[in-house]
């Protein structure tokens, strides 16, 4: 019986945690990456003919440094040449990395990279019409 109700006691601390402890200070809160001037990723002259576009999701991994470690696919655009562009791409990028307070933290973050033919610029060797 002893045993049973300790048990429960100590199942009872896990989930309340214990009256006397002291109060946490809060740490402080993660600041997240910020975007330094990335190039684009390349959208192959095969993609723009079939028409290929859309919006890949990447999860990444940013070190304290601000150099992505990892690139993993969150979700697809639908088409594998948009998405392996995508991880491409990224993987060169530079971040102004995450802090913590004034100390700088590896990271997770989810970055979009949007693929459109409409953003496209026309090439320079055509005429507009009016």
């Amino acid at each position: 019986m002893i045993l049973n109700n300790l048990a429960i006691a100590l199942v009872c601390l896990a989930i309340t945690g214990c009256a006397s402890e002291q109060p946490k200070k809060k740490a402080n809160p993660i600041v997240l990456p910020k975007y330094n001037v990335n190039p684009a990723p390349v959208y192959s002259p095969e993609s723009q003919a079939a028409g290929e576009q859309g919006k890949v999701m990447l999860n990444l991994f940013i070190n304290a440094q601000g150099f992505v470690q990892k690139a993993e696919l969150k979700a697809s655009s639908g088409y594998s040449r948009l998405d392996q562009s995508a991880i491409n791409a990224v993987k060169n990028w530079r971040f102004i990395p995450a802090k913590r307070g004034e100390q700088s933290v590896d990271s997770w973050i989810v970055v979009p990279v949007l693929f459109s033919l409409k953003d496209l610029e026309p090439p320079a060797n055509t005429k507009q019409k009016k």
